[in-house]
């Protein structure tokens, strides 16, 4: 019979990000597995199938979501802990009420539960660069991290560069935490001109004539830096490259607002807002290049992605950046103007060097899937519930 399996799907229910996006496309496959029965846990119901905020308030009665949001606003305005508890509750018994047997965390922190814990920790950022954060966050799941990870059977990452800061932050046994990549979906693919007009067009850009970043605009992605490198560009690059920004707006983003406003107002910058499924593969398909200076990442999505669609990379030489993009792509100090601004130069003065990086990054791109992340960590799923019988 399959097993039970327990997945936190909270995640699911807003813009899909980094973590939503692994949790979509891991049990994305794992769903296709007769061995296990995913349950996702969305609050107030459980599902067996992946399903978004729309989806979940159309199953749930009008009056009981309207309930639920006025007493965690009324009452617990931003508070994280009363918001864990009230989920705590609805977990516990769901726990009951599905038979489950085994518990995938993909967001850092588990709920309590009795059985084996499978606990996906993205990256440290939180305790690395607090001040990227709001102090909240950083209070809540700062805290709460080495019980987390004490409580947990395995821990995996999905990078080599986590696994080791884990291992060092918290000394953990290594054999307790498995870094496992993850994948890129098929819908990122290179893509003649004509299949991405529509899309293109209606964001104003031309096919293989826009610079392109991807990620929430906010201080950890580095947005600061590279719009002052862009800027340093001749005037006339700018007009003939503009940068598009694909991502929400998100914590201090008036910051990052008033420092772009003069490229804005030129029309050198464009902001796309998020994009959906459907839209960013295109997007990405027509650039001509992604610049991805981030100071920090687990792993770093879109620079897969571009590299996925055919598209070259400039990309921090930070964390586990270096480990996603490989050779096919150009590594920068991300706080280094001058390298970042001479980066974009080089690859928008040689269309020869476009290709060969758009080409390396492809190949490269070709050892991440989906379906070998979800066979990986079956696995895990497997070695721990095999560990559970013997004792």
């Amino acid at each position: 019979m399959a097993v039970n399996l327990a997945v936190n799907g909270i995640s699911l229910l807003a813009p899909l990000t980094g973590v939503g996006q692994y949790t979509y496309n891991l049990l994305g496959e794992i769903e296709k597995d007769p061995d296990f029965q995913p349950w996702f846990f969305y609050g107030p119901v459980w599902d067996t199938r992946r399903i978004d905020q729309a989806t979940l308030e159309s199953r749930l009665k009008a009056e009981r979501v309207s309930r639920i949001r006025n007493l965690l606003r009324t009452f617990v305005p931003n508070s994280y802990a009363i918001a864990r508890h009230l989920q705590q509750r609805y977990f516990s018994r769901g726990v009951r009420n599905h038979a489950i047997q085994l518990y995938h965390e993909p967001n850092f922190v588990p709920l309590r539960f009795d059985g084996p814990i499978i606990n996906t920790i993205h990256d440290l950022s939180i305790l690395r660069f607090p001040e990227t954060h709001p102090k909240e966050r950083v209070r809540a799941i700062g805290d709460a991290l080495p019980a987390a990870i004490e409580r947990s059977d395995v821990v995996i990452t999905v990078s080599e560069f986590i696994a080791r800061e884990i291992v060092e932050t918290f000394s953990v046994d290594p054999s307790k935490v498995h870094a496992i990549h993850n994948g890129v979906s098929e819908q990122f693919r290179p893509r003649e001109a004509q299949e991405v007009h529509d899309c293109l067009a209606k964001y104003g850009l031309t096919y293989g004539s826009y610079l392109l970043a991807v990620g929430t605009l906010e201080p950890r992605k580095n947005i600061t830096s590279l719009i002052r490198a862009y800027e340093k560009i001749p005037s006339g690059m700018r007009r003939q490259f503009p940068l598009a920004l694909a991502g929400m707006k998100g914590w201090h983003y008036g910051e990052i607002g008033r420092e772009m406003e003069p490229s804005v107002a030129a029309g050198e910058i464009k902001l796309l807002g998020y994009l959906s499924d459907d839209e960013l593969p295109q997007i990405y398909a027509g650039s001509s290049m992604l610049v991805y200076p981030s100071i920090y990442e687990g792993f770093g999505l879109p620079p897969l992605e571009a590299m996925a669609c055919g598209v070259p990379v400039i990309a921090s030489n930070r964390a586990s950046l270096p480990e996603v993009v490989g050779d096919a792509g150009i590594l920068v100090e991300p706080y280094d103007i001058d390298a970042i601004a001479e980066a974009i130069m080089s690859l928008i003065d040689d269309a020869g060097e476009r290709e060969r990086r758009g080409r390396a990054g492809l190949e490269r791109s070709r050892d991440f899937s989906w379906e070998k992340c979800a066979s990986e960590t079956m696995a895990v799923y497997k070695r721990v519930l095999d560990d559970q019988v013997l004792v």
